[in-house]
């Protein structure tokens, strides 16, 4: 029986955490079809970082029970360059890497990153005054422009891995990973809201930077951003028309890309 070992490499906010849950929650239906989620280290539902020091050892243990091994992590979506040692190891195990990635429109991505720096730096910006680091939108957008590289990732990764590469929008998840693994892997879709780690509003964001701003008081900023957390599935007026439009114009060089190098039309 062939040995698979599929790699979940992100990108970030582009349904992760949603996907980690779903294998957490279905351990029952993917063991009867022969596929392992290994229990991630720590509370993150992840546990794809665990290749970064992969060996022999951990292989032998995965495959000895199951036939299918799946790793999963966003973190993994840009450090190709620190898996340069699983080729040539799943190759002496005679263990096929499979690389899956989903990617979002770049507005999703920016909006999502905008949710997860505040969701994240949050005491920080309330004590610097300073939410973004002081960056306008413009000015924040321009600045992922020169981080957020997901042809140049994907390249790396499918260097390593040229023969089994699946590209697919966050759109077509539910029907790619059914694919990936097969119709029966995954019995139940439906997670809580909270385990899909949704993006605060745009108009949340913009209000919390602006009373931070403005010097309003740390209890007031602090029931705001409570409060945002109650309001991820409502209408979001922050996700503007001029903002998408400015978003697509500044990455429409990496959309080209996409298309040019894995016929990937990047959705809008």
């Amino acid at each position: 029986m062939s040995r698979r070992l599929i790699l979940h490499i992100g990108a970030p906010k582009c349904g992760s955490t949603y996907v980690q849950n779903l294998m957490l929650r279905n351990t029952d239906s993917l063991q009867t079809c022969g596929i392992l989620y290994p229990t991630p280290a720590g509370s993150h539902p992840g546990n794809g970082r665990a290749i970064l020091t992969l060996t022999e050892t951990n292989l032998q243990e995965w495959f000895s029970q199951a036939a299918t091994v799946f790793l999963s992590h966003e973190d993994l979506f840009s450090t190709a360059a620190q898996a340069e040692h699983l080729p040539q190891l799943a190759l002496a195990q005679g263990i096929q890497v499979e690389i899956l990635c989903f990617l979002r429109p770049f507005p999703d991505f920016i909006f999502g990153d905008l949710s997860q720096f505040m969701k994240q730096n949050f005491e920080s910006y309330l004590t610097s005054r300073q939410p973004y680091d002081g960056q306008t939108f413009p000015q924040f957008v321009q600045r992922r422009t020169r981080t957020l590289r997901p042809a140049l990732f994907l390249r790396q990764w499918q260097k390593l891995f040229p023969q089994a590469f699946t590209l697919a929008a966050v759109g077509d998840l539910r029907r790619t990973l059914s694919q990936v693994l097969g119709p029966a892997a995954i019995t139940n879709w439906t997670l809580p809201r909270d385990l899909t780690n949704p993006s605060l509003p745009m108009q949340a964001c913009d209000e919390l930077a602006d009373l931070m701003r403005k010097g309003s008081s740390a209890e007031s900023v602090r029931r705001t951003f409570k409060a945002a957390f109650k309001a991820t599935d409502q209408p979001d007026l922050g996700r503007t028309k001029h903002r998408i439009n400015l978003i697509n114009r500044a990455f429409d060089a990496e959309a080209q890309a996409l298309k040019r190098d894995f016929g990937f039309e990047m959705p809008r």
